[in-house]
C-alpha cells in the first residue's frame, strides 16, 4: 500500500508544483499590468501639467488634438483597470487551485506518514514475539 501512496504522493506533488507555477505566472503577469497602469496614469498627469503649462501658447486644433489625445489615454487606463481586475479574479482562482493542490498532498503524506508507523508497529510486534518465542523456547529447553 505504500507504493500506491508514493505514486499517489508524487502525481499530486507534481500537480501542487503546476498549480503553484502557474500563480506565480499569473503574480508576474498581474504586477506587470499594475505597474503599466501607473505608468499610463503618470505619463497622462506629466501630459496635463505640460497643458497647464503650455496653456496659453495651445490655441485651436491642437488643443482639440491634446483633448482627444487625453481621452484615449483615459480609455486606455479604463481598459488596463479592467485587465487588472480581471487579472485578479484569475490569480485568486489559481491561488486556490494551488491551495487545493497542498492540502491534496499533506494529506497524502499524512497518510504514508500514519502507514509507514503501522508497518512499523507490525514489524516491531513481529520482533517482539520472535524475541518472547526465543525465550520460551530457552527455558523450556534442558
Amino acid at each position: 500500500m505504500t507504493h500506491g501512496l508514493d505514486a499517489a504522493h508524487l502525481v499530486m506533488d507534481r500537480q501542487q508544483q503546476l498549480a503553484a507555477k502557474q500563480f506565480a505566472e499569473c503574480r508576474r503577469t498581474l504586477k506587470a499590468h499594475q505597474q503599466q497602469l501607473l505608468d499610463l496614469q503618470r505619463y497622462r498627469e506629466e501630459y496635463r501639467q505640460r497643458l497647464n503649462a503650455d496653456s496659453l501658447v495651445r490655441r485651436g486644433q491642437s488643443l482639440q488634438q491634446f483633448h482627444r489625445f487625453i481621452i484615449q489615454l483615459e480609455r486606455g487606463i479604463e481598459q488596463q483597470r479592467q485587465t487588472i481586475i480581471a487579472l485578479e479574479k484569475q490569480c485568486e482562482e489559481k491561488r486556490q487551485l494551488w491551495l487545493q493542490a497542498h492540502h491534496k498532498v499533506k494529506a497524502v503524506e499524512n497518510l504514508r506518514q500514519r502507514q509507514r508507523l503501522h508497518e512499523q508497529a507490525k514489524a516491531d510486534r513481529r520482533e517482539q514475539k520472535a524475541a518472547d518465542e526465543i525465550s520460551l523456547r530457552s527455558r523450556f529447553k534442558p
